[in-house]
Order: structure tokens, then sequence, then C-alpha cells
């Protein structure tokens, strides 16, 4: 059957193989990419025919063949009879029904119980005729059970919540959830019960935000690094999901109000009358705010950078005759890898390689040839970070293009810090600049992968939006910055830190070269350098800047 006849034959059918019938209404889910579907049927017509000519040409050469089989496969033994026509069949029709269900996701959702039910028929081969009468109904009786069950696991989600939070919010999640501990009191670690239903959350918050291959052992390594910060909250996910996790085992959970709402209009599946149609619809924002994107790491790059490790390396202070002497090469931290992937590697080792790169890691191999990465801060802390938060920053939004050496250099040297002054660098990023001030000097950044970097190399910052921060912040003598850019943010942050400067204070700042000569700070006195074009070009992007000195008083 050709593709087209496929097609024609599918939308043409009976209600029973109506194809448009796959499709949900249901803004969740993959859709079925009906052309690809239909070629399978002709492609099956093919191999299958190709099969029985092949049998029916060789039918009376079975004793050749076995001869050729033993005298070049000399693990055979006795007789080998290739030529028989039905298990080919049968395994050609389980090929092609594992095919046809990779089309769609209805493996995703399937309850365990169901994907093992599919997963031993196409094992053993034992899978229904490869039709269009046969594979479209069953498709679509998976596919509808794909709402279902994802509802079913957005409910018992909801009802492994403490019975007050039910209680007080029976229409539906709300922004602060909690789990409660299996004990209630006294020291306890949350119960398999509830890092299984957190799990499923993330699972289920992942698949909203576009992510997959977050598993039950990757929440359980997430609430043991949470459960170091007994009390506290943790972002996870992107910021999507924040838990809490308490002594007597119970873990508090916040959601982000875009995740609650989607999260009631799954619930509403299930119980479409108990669901208040406002639960189900996005919230409205009054205040401007400027969101700030991440960039989720899949489940598999995640797990790799949670396993990576040390490796040894001969010990340099070991004697000559000590040759065999190995130590832990701590600033080195290689990938778990297999033989198989010198040939393959896999998929997500570009996405690991991207963020080690970002995150300031050196590519190297140790000394057994393991593909690694060298820091030169502990990575340690911020790969603690980057487990939790299960993201990193995006450049665009975060507005991260870190300054050049020579740009920094001239900056800081411009600014006259002299020994004992008190310094601000507003804007963090990786401390780029703040490496040329004194080592003292108060960083402040608003993405916490970057705050974890800096704190990892010895500086002194907080993890904060520096408008707000500066709201109560103190006076600084000498502030030196590259603020964000985009929709007048540079401006905003130029006139916020000089609300900081002390009396014959000075603060540098680079700026977009289109600022050139507009009073930004009424009564400071302000110098401007020359334009500096390309300056950022070593982070992909052309930016012609321009920098600014801005001085109080006597300065």
């Amino acid at each position: 059957m050709t593709t087209a006849l496929a097609l024609a034959t599918i939308n043409q059918g009976t209600q029973s193989t109506a194809l448009a019938e796959l499709q949900s209404e249901t803004p969740f889910f993959k859709p079925v990419n009906t052309n690809v579907l239909a070629s399978l049927f002709g492609e099956f017509d093919e191999q299958s025919t190709d099969i029985k000519d092949t049998v029916a040409f060789l039918k009376d050469k079975h004793q050749a063949l076995s001869t050729l089989a033993k005298a070049n496969l000399n693990t055979l033994f006795g007789t080998v009879n290739l030529m028989q026509q039905e298990p080919a069949l049968k395994y050609l029709t389980a090929q092609f029904w594992q095919k046809a269900l990779n089309l769609t996701d209805a493996y995703d959702f399937m309850p365990q119980a169901k994907r093992k039910e599919w997963n031993d028929l196409i094992e053993s081969c034992d899978t229904p005729d490869f039709t269009i009468e046969a594979v479209i109904p069953t498709l679509r009786e998976l596919l509808s059970l794909r709402e279902r069950f994802l509802a079913e696991t957005v409910d018992g989600i909801f009802q492994s919540l403490s019975g007050d939070h039910v209680t007080n919010q029976p229409m539906g999640f709300s922004k602060r959830m909690i789990m409660p501990s299996k004990f209630g009191t006294g020291e306890s670690e949350p119960t398999p019960d509830v890092i299984g239903y957190v799990s499923d959350l993330r699972s289920v918050v992942g698949f909203l935000m576009g992510r997959k291959g977050v598993g039950l052992k990757d929440t359980e390594k997430q609430i043991d690094f949470a459960s170091r910060y007994y009390g506290k909250w943790v972002d996870i996910d992107g910021g999507a999901v924040r838990l809490k996790v308490y002594k007597v085992g119970t873990v508090h959970l916040e959601l982000n109000p875009d995740m609650a709402w989607r999260l009631n209009q799954i619930l509403a599946i299930l119980y479409p009358m108990a669901i208040p149609p406002k639960a189900r619809k996005r919230p409205k924002y009054t205040a401007k705010v400027r969101p700030l994107q991440h960039n989720l790491i899949s489940g598999e790059a995640l797990r790799a950078i949670a396993n990576m490790e040390n490796p040894t390396m001969h010990d340099p202070r070991a004697p000559e005759w000590m040759h065999d002497r190995r130590l832990y090469d701590k600033t080195l931290f290689c990938l778990e890898f297999k033989d198989s992937h010198v040939k393959t590697p896999p998929a997500y080792f570009s996405e690991v390689h991207e963020i080690m790169v970002a995150c300031g890691g050196a590519p190297e191999k140790s000394e057994a040839g393991m593909p690694g990465y060298r820091f030169d801060y502990d990575f340690e802390t911020l790969r603690e970070t980057l487990v939790l938060m299960g993201s990193i920053p995006e450049q665009r939004s975060h507005q991260f293009y870190h300054t050049q050496e020579n740009e920094a250099k001239r900056a800081v040297s411009w600014c006259d810090i002299e020994p004992g002054m008190d310094c601000l660098e507003p804007s963090a990023g990786q401390g780029h600049i703040a490496q040329y001030m004194p080592a003292d000097t108060q960083c402040v950044e608003i993405s916490k992968v970057q705050s974890a970097i800096l704190q990892a190399k010895g500086f002194k910052v907080d993890n904060a939006d520096f408008l707000e921060w500066a709201k109560s912040a103190g006076s600084y003598d000498r502030i030196v910055m590259n603020p964000p850019y985009t929709d007048s943010q540079a401006k905003e942050h130029v006139q916020a830190a000089a609300e900081l400067l002390k009396h014959n204070g000075k603060l540098v700042a680079i700026l977009p070269a289109s600022l050139k000569d507009t009073t930004l700070v009424d009564g400071l006195q302000h110098e401007w350098s020359e334009v500096i074009d390309n300056a950022f070009v070593a982070t992909g992007t052309n930016v012609s800047v321009i920098m600014l000195r801005l001085s109080k008083g006597n300065a």
C-alpha cells in the first residue's frame, strides 16, 4: 500500500479508523505525524512482500544455506533454517508496531503495567497484525489514555498533600503545598512515598516545560541536597518549583503560579465540576516585570553532571620509586565514559559540554583518557546548585555578556580605587570585573548559578536583583559595573548605584554607546571615554560601548 493510498484509506475510512481521532484537543500532548504514520503501512507491505518472495525463491536451498552458515559462523551448531516465513513476518510486524508507537507520546503517559505489557508483546513478537484496521483503533485507545493517566498522576499528587491543604484548597492546586511526614514528630527523612510524589510533580512540570528524562533517582538526589538546608527554600527546575525540607520529613512546596493553573487544568479532566474556571486560567499580572528565562537541563545531562567524578592522577610529590602512588585530581571533573561512547558519543555530551564551558570549565582529558573539564575554582559548590536548579541562565534575558579583560582592567583603573575603600560590583556575573577589584569587594548577582560560581571563586556575593537590593544597601566609595542593557535597564542600574555613592565617591560603568553625552544622574560630574567597538565580540554579540565615570563631591 502506498503512502497516498494509506492516507486516503485512513481519512475516508469508518469511524473506527479515522486518523483525525488520533489528535487530542488537549494542548499538552504531542501531535501525531499522520504522513509518517501512513507511510509505515506502505513500508510494511513492501518489506513483508520481500520476505515472502525471498522465502519462495530460496525454498529448496535450505541445505546449501545451512552449509554456508556453518562454514562461516563457527559458533553455530546443527542445521540452520533461515527460510521460516512466519517468524520473520512476526518479527517485522512487532518492529513496525514499535515504530508506530514511537510516532506518538503514548509511551510517556502509559501506566507502568501497560508499558510492560506492550514491551513484552513486542519482545515476544506477539503483536496484532500491522493493518490500518488494527493499528488506528489501538493507537486511538492508547492516546485517549494519555489524558486520563496524566490526570490521575496529577490527582495522585493532589491527594498526597496534607489534609489541611486539601481542606483549605478543595478547588485544586494553589501556590503553597505541604506533603506531610509519615511520623509527624521527631527527626525523619522524607518517606519514599513523599519522594515519589515530588518526583511525579517534577515529571509533570518538566513535561509542561518541554523537558523529559527526569526520574525518581534525580528527585532523590535533589531532596538529599535540599536536606542540607533544613527549613530553607531551594529552587528546582528553573524556579518552576521551590521546596523546603524539614527535619521531621515534611516537604513544603511552592509552585510558580503559571504551573499551578496548568495543573488545575489537567485536574479538571477528572473533576470538571469541582475545579472552578478561575483556577484553570493563567493569572493576570499587574506589576511590570522583566521575566528571567532559564534553559532547562535535560534529565540525561543533569544525571551526567551529578555523576561526574574526580579522576586519579600520579602524585607528583611521590618518590620516584613509588611510581604507582596516586591521588584524586580535585579540579578536574570527568564524565562517566563507556566503551560504546567512543564510536557514538551520547547526544547529551554536547549539552554537558556547553554547560561546562559556560561555567568556566576548560576541556581536558584525564591521565586515563576520560573526557573532563578543568576548573580554576571549587566546582563542587556550583555542581550542587546546577543539580538543584536543573537549569542555567538564558543569556539574553539575564543579559549575561561578560566583560572582556581589557575593558575590565581599564574600568577598574579609571575608578581610582585606593586601599581601605568600600567597593561594589552590582552586576557581577562570574567576576570578570570583580577579579581586578579588592578582595573584599561586595558583589551582587541575580542568577543563582552565577552567584554559586562567584562564591566558589571566593568572592563576597549576595544573590539578589540589584534594583531591589539597593533599596536597603549601605554606601560605597567606589563602584564598577557592566549593567544589563535592554529596556533602559542600564540607565536604571546606574541611577540606583549612584544613590549608593559616598561623598567623594566614584562610579565607572560600561554602557551602550547610544547613551554617550546623556546626563544620567543630576548633580554628579559625568566623564565619557571614546566609543569602544566590538566590546563583547568574544561572547558572540557585536556591541559598541562607552565608559562613564560619575564623581560625587570633590572626587
